[in-house]
């Protein structure tokens, strides 16, 4: 680790979204500091840490060390918050790599692994001998989060025999859902794709009739109970620095237990292990760490039984609490 100690102009402008400033310019102050060094050549890269806040400064050909300049700010409305990224247009027009469009520098991140790519980027490009630094920074990894869920599924059943016609079909039944979900934000287009595994317990409860022909109707009953892990996927769309909607799709897999449809003459008890084989999808918000999700999960096949064809289809309310982990903001 290596530092240089300068005097800069710094913009200590707060982050906190219940501190932000209503401007959306750089309020600057002179300040030596001491900067660690990232990556040093003809452009070098810099980072300044002061408790929550980090910055980072640049400088080109041994000239003066500036800031690049990324600021959040609250806009005239008082409500919504914007964010500054000149950062990106002191990159593109001081420090342009050849051949590129401005719309490389859009996806540039203020983070120190994004940033040490472009300067490294940028270095090479003229055959530039460089050094790098290992800085107090984690880099731009995966991040992981863990929400407690709580709501309510609804699951249907209807049933039917392509041998003899026999038909069942059972009511809609609604239960509690309590649970938790661990999300993996993955590193890449600015935290907007996550993948999630979502395990719960899963109970039906039942009656109907069995209705065959011409036959008098029989009185059957259905209990089903699963341990269900669903294994999505999840794009997030940021509405401002606080609320985001979401959409994801989810393969789920059931493993049942205790399960059966009591019949008057034999019982029904030879249920599968549901295959990766079925997809779900849903639709949420998120307010900080609340959140709310619509899910509907796919119709699959309950029993071993072959002449019989299940239609079980769920569909769910979820409030979760975001318990550990980071925000994923843009």
């Amino acid at each position: 680790m290596k530092y240089v100690r300068a005097e800069v102009d710094i913009d200590r402008s707060s982050m906190d979204v219940n501190r932000l400033s209503k401007q959306r310019t750089p309020k600057w102050s002179k300040e030596v500091l001491n900067l660690q060094v990232v990556i040093e050549g003809d452009a070098s890269l810099y980072l300044f840490k002061d408790g929550k806040m980090v910055k980072f400064f640049y400088s080109l050909n041994n000239t003066d060390i500036k800031q690049l300049v990324y600021k959040k700010y609250i806009k005239e409305d008082e409500i919504t918050t914007a964010i500054n990224k000149r950062y990106q247009n002191q990159l593109w027009t001081e420090l342009r790599l050849d051949g590129s469009a401005m719309s490389s520098v859009s996806n540039i991140s203020y983070k120190v692994t994004s940033l040490s790519n472009y300067f490294r980027k940028y270095n090479e490009q003229f055959g530039n001998n460089i050094k790098e630094y290992k800085n107090s920074i984690k880099g731009d990894g995966a991040k992981f989060n863990m929400k407690l869920q709580t709501g309510i599924y609804q699951s249907s059943l209807s049933m039917s025999n392509s041998l003899s016609g026999a038909t069942m079909d059972f009511s809609s039944d609604l239960n509690l859902k309590l649970g938790v979900e661990l999300e993996m934000i993955l590193p890449f287009n600015k935290n907007k794709w996550s993948m999630y595994i979502d395990p719960t317990y899963v109970k039906y409860m039942s009656e109907t009739f069995l209705k065959n022909n011409n036959l008098a109707p029989v009185k059957v009953k259905a209990q089903i109970n699963s341990f269900k892990v669903s294994f999505g996927l999840r794009y997030y769309f940021y509405l401002n620095q606080n609320s985001r909607m979401h959409i994801n799709v989810n393969i789920p897999y059931y493993i049942s237990f205790d399960s059966k449809i009591e019949h008057p003459s034999e019982d029904m008890d030879k249920f599968t292990t549901s295959s990766l084989t079925f997809v779900g999808v849903g639709i949420g918000y998120s307010y900080k760490d609340f959140g709310i999700e619509f899910r509907r999960d796919p119709s699959r096949k309950l029993t071993e039984y072959v002449f019989w064809d299940e239609d079980f289809i769920e569909y769910s309310l979820t409030l979760s609490y975001q318990l550990l982990g980071s925000k994923n903001k843009e």
